[in-house]
């Protein structure tokens, strides 16, 4: 699990031999991207299909269970509070940066709120929606 994040967060290194199968290249990115997925630790599974859990989320539908788990708007910058109090909280200008950086390092743990917000299913499909961000890198 250690390797998968910090794969997710900095990215695979340089290929020395090319996959030959598109499917193969999917299925490591796939695994890749779900490190964050707090329903397949919990569960044990490595690999759930998105399209058992209804259409994908909305950004205003993501931004509103990303606010019951303690991410904030403030003065036109989305805020990440770090899970340490005694840190300062990450400032993002815009919706994708804060993405790209959930997509990478995951939804933090903040403290005073509770993640019994979000049932089960609600919380996968906002892993899924953020887990399907562009990342350049």
């Amino acid at each position: 699990m250690d390797l998968r994040k910090h794969l997710c967060a900095f990215g695979l290194p340089k290929c020395k031999k090319r996959l030959l199968f598109m499917r193969k290249t999917e299925a490591l990115a796939r695994w890749v991207r779900y490190a964050h997925f707090t329903g397949l630790s919990a569960s044990g599974s490595t690999y759930i299909n998105p399209t058992d859990f209804g259409k994908l989320l909305s950004f205003r539908e993501a931004w509103t269970m990303l606010q019951q788990l303690g991410l904030r708007c403030t003065g036109g910058c989305y805020i990440v509070d770090d899970p340490d109090p005694s840190k300062e909280p990450k400032k993002f200008e815009t919706p994708e940066e804060m993405l790209v950086h959930l997509a990478r390092f995951g939804i933090p743990n903040i403290q005073g709120f509770s993640h019994n917000g979000l049932d089960y299913t609600d919380r996968l499909r906002l892993d899924f929606y953020i887990a399907g961000t562009e990342i350049n890198s």
